[in-house]
C-alpha cells in the first residue's frame, strides 16, 4: 500500500514561509575624514556592544590595514588568558574584558577606497556571506559596521545598501555615521575666511557660506551632506570653547537634519550610533544588571533622516536599472583621488628605528604641510622589542601607544595619505631608512660613546626633573636592562655582555605621580584610593603628543617590573640640541610647557580626592 499523497504539502509550505520574516541585516556606515577617529569609535563600540554580535567591514586606502591589524589585536588581547605576552600594553590595560562576550567578526578591505568598483564588489560579497550565516550558528550576526577611508564618497555605499532586488535587499541602512575633527575644521575655516581670521572673537556661522566654503575638501562635505548623525570629535583641543557653537551651526548650514553630538576621544553611548534598544521582555523579567548588559536591534531605522536635498538631487540622476549613471559614478569614483591630488605611500622596514634619529624626522623632515595623516606600526630599538602603534592626524596631532611585544616578526609598516610630491615620497623614504641605520661607531660591542653631549645633557635633564615633587626619576638601565640584555644574548650567540649599550644615558624616564606635592606617597594614591598612575601617565603622553608642537620631544612609554609594576615615560635627547650650546635652555622651556600640561592632568584626576583620613 503507497503512502498517502498530501495535496496541500506545497500551499502550506508556501503559507509558512510567507509568514517566516526574513532577517534583515542593519547596517551602519562610519565615515569621516582622514584622521577624524573612526577607527576609534569602531573601537568603542566593539567594546560596548554587550550581547550583540558585531561584524566590522573595514576599508583603508593603504597597502596594508593598520585598522584591521589593531582591532585585531585588540580583539586578541582581550580574549586572551595567559597576560604575559601583553601584560603591559595600553590595549591590555585599557579594553574591558570581553571574554563573555560573543566573538567580533572583522573583515578588511584595503588598497583602495570603497568607493571604487572592485571593492564594491567584494564589500556585496561579504554582506551576503553575514546574510547566508544561519542565525544559530556562532558566526552568525546581529549588526554590521562599516568602517570607510577618510576619502571615501559614502553615497555609492548608500546606493548599494538602499538597493530593493539582488544580495543587498535584505541589508537595512540604519544610519551613515560622519565624524568630523573639531580641531582640523576649525583651522581650516578660520585659515580660509578672512572676515573669521582678521577679527578677534568674530564668529563663524557669521561668514562662512553654507555649503560652498573653499575651505572644506569636496570629499568631506558630501560625507557632511549624507549623515544622519554627525560626531564632532576632539573637541577639547578647540582651545576656545565659544567656538563650538559656531562650528555646530556651520554643519547645520551642510545638514540641517543630521543630530549633531560632541564628544572627545568618540566617547558616546552605543544606542547614539547604533540602533539598537533594550529588549522588552516584560515587567519584573529582568534585573537592572541584565538590562545594562542587553541590546536588541530595532525592527525599523530610527536614526536615519531624510535624505538631505544634495543627496536627493543626485539619487534621482541614477538609474540603476539602466547602468547608464553607474558607470559614469565609477568613473568619478576612479577620478576623485586624483581631482583632490591624494595619495596613499608605505614605507616598509624590518630593521629598528634609532630613536634620536627617528625624532629627528619627526622634527625637521616631516612634510605636516602635505600628509594629512598617517598611520602603523613602530618597531624601534631603544623601546626593547616593544610594539608602538602610531597615528598622526590633523595639526600634527600625534598618537603613540605601546601595544605589547611583538607576535611575529618585528618591522616598521607605516602608511602616509596626503598631497605628496614625488620628491615628498623620496625624501621620506631616504630619511626612514636612514633612521634605521646605526652609526659605524655603534655597530661593535661594547658601544663607544659618539654623543657625550646628549649623555651629559639628558643626566642635567634629570636633575631638572627631579626638582619637581610631582614627578619621580626612573634609571633607564633598571628599565632597559634585562630585556636588552636578552636581545643582545640573541644577537651575539653566548654570554650576554655585562655593560649596556651607552645610548641607554641619552634617555630620560621619568613617571607623574602627583604625590609628594599632594603630601602622600605613590603607594597611597595607588593603595588608598585606587589611582591608577599607568594612566595618569597615559593621559600626560597623550596631551604632549597631542600638542602639536613642532621640534618637541614626543614621549613613549616604557613598562618596567620590579617591587612595583608599571608604566614609565621617556623621550631621548638630541645630539643636535645638546651640541648647539642651547640645549639646557630648550629643554627647559619644553619642561615648563610638559609641567603646564601636567597640572591638567593632575587636576583633572586627583583634584577631588579627600586625602585627609578624616574626609576633610
Amino acid at each position: 500500500m503507497t503512502d498517502p499523497i498530501n495535496m496541500c504539502m506545497t500551499y502550506e509550505q508556501r503559507t509558512l514561509d510567507a509568514l517566516t520574516t526574513p532577517f534583515i541585516l542593519p547596517v551602519t556606515i562610519i565615515t569621516g575624514y582622514l584622521g577624524s577617529g573612526k577607527t576609534t569609535l569602531l573601537r568603542k563600540l566593539l567594546t560596548q556592544k554587550k550581547n550583540l554580535r558585531i561584524a566590522a567591514l573595514v576599508n583603508d586606502l593603504g597597502d596594508f590595514n593598520h585598522d584591521v591589524q589593531l582591532l585585531q589585536l585588540e580583539k586578541t588581547v582581550a580574549n586572551s588568558s595567559s597576560p604575559s605576552n601583553h601584560g603591559f600594553s595600553q590595549a591590555a590595560r585599557l579594553s574591558p574584558d570581553k571574554s563573555n562576550a560573543p566573538s567580533d567578526r572583522i573583515m578588511d578591505l584595503h588598497g583602495s577606497c570603497l568607493c571604487c568598483s572592485h571593492l564594491q564588489q567584494e564589500m556585496r560579497q561579504n554582506i551576503w556571506e553575514c546574510l547566508q550565516t544561519p542565525e544559530q550558528e556562532e558566526r552568525a550576526i546581529d549588526y554590521l559596521v562599516i568602517e570607510t577611508s577618510g576619502v571615501t564618497d559614502p553615497e555609492r555605499i548608500i546606493q548599494a545598501l538602499d538597493e530593493k532586488f539582488g544580495k543587498m535587499t535584505r541589508a537595512r541602512l540604519d544610519s551613515v555615521v560622519t565624524m568630523v575633527d573639531a580641531d582640523v575644521l576649525h583651522a581650516e575655516i578660520v585659515d580660509s575666511t578672512p572676515a573669521v581670521r582678521d577679527t578677534r572673537g568674530a564668529t563663524l556661522s557669521a561668514h562662512v557660506p553654507s555649503a560652498s566654503h573653499p575651505g572644506i575638501p569636496p570629499t568631506r562635505r558630501r560625507q557632511i551632506e549624507c549623515a544622519d548623525v554627525i560626531i564632532l570629535n576632539k573637541t577639547d583641543l578647540v582651545k576656545d570653547q565659544a567656538y563650538l557653537d559656531d562650528l555646530e551651526a556651520f554643519l547645520r548650514k551642510l545638514n540641517p537634519l543630521a543630530r549633531i553630538h560632541r564628544t572627545r576621544f568618540a566617547d558616546l553611548p552605543l544606542p547614539c550610533v547604533l540602533d539598537v534598544e533594550l529588549p522588552d521582555l516584560g515587567a519584573g523579567s529582568m534585573t537592572h544588571e541584565e538590562s545594562n548588559a542587553l541590546y536588541a536591534t530595532r525592527k525599523v531605522s530610527t536614526l536615519r533622516s531624510e535624505p538631505s536635498q544634495a543627496v536627493s538631487s543626485r539619487a534621482r540622476k541614477t538609474d540603476l536599472f539602466t547602468g547608464a549613471a553607474t558607470a559614469a559614478s565609477d568613473q568619478n569614483s576612479r577620478s576623485h583621488l586624483v581631482s583632490e591630488g591624494i595619495s596613499a605611500f608605505t614605507f616598509e622596514n624590518k630593521s629598528p628605528f634609532l630613536l634620536r634619529k627617528l625624532q629627528r624626522f619627526f622634527s625637521h623632515v616631516f612634510p605636516a604641510e602635505a600628509i594629512i595623516r598617517s598611520k602603523g606600526f613602530l618597531y624601534v630599538r631603544e623601546l626593547a622589542g616593544r610594539r608602538v602603534a602610531l597615528s598622526i592626524s590633523g595639526r600634527r596631532r600625534f598618537h603613540l601607544s605601546d601595544e605589547g611585544t611583538w607576535s611575529s616578526a618585528p618591522g616598521t609598516q607605516v602608511v602616509f595619505i596626503g598631497r605628496l610630491s614625488g620628491y615628498q615620497k623620496s625624501q621620506i623614504q631616504t630619511s626612514l631608512q636612514n633612521a634605521c641605520k646605526a652609526d659605524d661607531e655603534e655597530t661593535s660591542f661594547p658601544l663607544s660613546d659618539p654623543h657625550l653631549a646628549s649623555s651629559s645633557l639628558a643626566a642635567r635633564i634629570r636633575d631638572m626633573i627631579a626638582l619637581d615633587k610631582r614627578m619621580e626619576v626612573m634609571d633607564a638601565r633598571a628599565i632597559l636592562g634585562p630585556l636588552l640584555r636578552q636581545q643582545l644574548k640573541r644577537n651575539y650567540a653566548g654570554a650576554a655582555p655585562h655593560s649596556l649599550p651607552s645610548w641607554v644615558d641619552c634617555l630620560v624616564t621619568f613617571r607623574l605621580t602627583g604625590a609628594p606635592s599632594l603630601g602622600v606617597t605613590a603607594d597611597h594614591l595607588r593603595l588608598t584610593h585606587g589611582v591608577d598612575l599607568d594612566a595618569l601617565n597615559i593621559s600626560l603622553q597623550q596631551k604632549v603628543n597631542m600638542a602639536g608642537i613642532q621640534g618637541r620631544p614626543l614621549l613613549y612609554t616604557l613598562p618596567f617590573d620590579g617591587e612595583e609594576r608599571g608604566i614609565a615615560l621617556c623621550f631621548v635627547v638630541e645630539e643636535g640640541n645638546a651640541e648647539d650650546g642651547k640645549g639646557r635652555a630648550y629643554f627647559s622651556s619644553t619642561w615648563e610647557w610638559v609641567t603646564l600640561l601636567a597640572d591638567s592632568v593632575i587636576a583633572r584626576n586627583l583634584s577631588h580626592l579627600k586625602l585627609c583620613k578624616c574626609g576633610h
